[in-house]
């Protein structure tokens, strides 16, 4: 272990003298030398050209439905995930014809139980043979028509059920708002 010390002091000492030697010797030749990083040296190209950037997902989102904007619920800039509401659109007339189609599919289900009522009325009678054929059918078919007007009924509902939830504009996509083009109160 001791030799290993000396040895590296010897080497140490030998360094020392040959600098000191060199120094002596070449005074007039001592360069100054400036240090700089690679990375300052080396320059990379840049390229530059006019251009417009059209985005994938650029919507201009109109309305699926006619009516006022109640309510709008972000600015431009905003950012959006898809779905977020963005405008309430004024929803009562669609809301009242609803109602209304609620309140005729009640008045066709009680049509529907009378015509129930009549139909097996008239069969009963015309197995007795009291009722001519013609007053049967007649019942079948009030039977028939208001199951089918029923029906109707149930198509408007859903119908307007859709109109309702039109009067939400949505997001189609997440991004951000660039332009805001209506106003509340605005009829879209």
């Amino acid at each position: 272990m001791n030799s290993i010390k000396l040895i590296l002091i010897l080497i140490v000492l030998e360094g020392l003298f040959a600098s000191s030697v060199l120094a002596e010797t070449n005074d007039d030749k001592i360069l100054v030398v400036g240090v700089t990083p690679l990375a300052h040296l080396l320059s990379t190209a840049k390229y530059s050209a006019p251009a417009n950037i059209i985005s994938l997902n650029h919507s201009l989102i109109s309305a699926e439905i006619t009516g006022r904007a109640l309510k709008i619920l972000v600015e431009s800039g905003s950012y959006v995930k898809k779905g977020q509401k963005l405008v309430e659109l004024d929803c009562r007339s669609y809301i009242l014809t609803k109602k209304q189609a609620k309140a005729g599919l009640r008045v066709v289900i009680t049509q529907l139980n009378h015509a129930k009522k009549q139909f097996i009325r008239t069969q009963r009678l015309l197995k007795q043979g009291t009722i001519p054929r013609e007053l049967y059918d007649k019942a079948e078919a009030a039977q028939l028509t208001t199951l089918a007007d029923i029906e109707l009924k149930k198509t408007s509902i859903e119908s307007t059920d859709l109109m309702i939830q039109r009067c939400q504009i949505k997001a189609p996509f997440s991004g951000q708002i660039t332009k805001r083009i209506v106003q509340k109160g605005q009829l879209v």
